[in-house]
């Protein structure tokens, strides 16, 4: 039996995009204020989903994915300066906390990423005669 190469990546990603789906149309048809946010958390889903089916050609998604992911953490810390608006003052621990789960999830990623680039299948030359 074969064994298909970054088989722990693909789980991983599969299962964080069926979270992003589910999240999505949570937001998108709840009553969040707006929808658009639940639109961009599906799209992200179907690009981990697709990344998921083959990582080393897709590895420009995960990479993606894993800078994104980088970006939330250190505005989730930023948002520990910023007044609240509506909701109730959450405490500084839970955006550290949130802030350090996002990039403890993105080395995780780095870590299982594809390493190599991708190459394009070769024709095969043998037997062919150069005029």
């Amino acid at each position: 039996m074969t064994r298909k190469p970054y088989r722990a990546l693909r789980i991983v990603l599969r299962v964080e995009s069926v979270v992003m789906a589910i999240y999505g149309f949570l937001m998108f048809f709840g009553t969040h204020p707006t929808p658009e946010t639940g639109a961009v958390d599906l799209m992200l889903s179907i690009l981990l989903w697709y990344a998921a089916r083959d990582p080393v050609r897709n590895v420009a998604i995960v990479d993606s994915f894993i800078i994104g992911c980088c970006i939330l953490s250190f505005t989730a810390v930023l948002s520990v300066w910023t007044p609240p608006v509506r909701t109730p003052p959450l405490s500084s621990y839970y955006f550290w906390a949130l802030s350090v789960v996002r990039l403890a999830f993105a080395a995780l990623l780095y870590w299982l990423r594809p390493k190599q680039a991708w190459q394009p299948p070769q024709p095969n030359l043998v037997g062919t005669v150069a005029e």
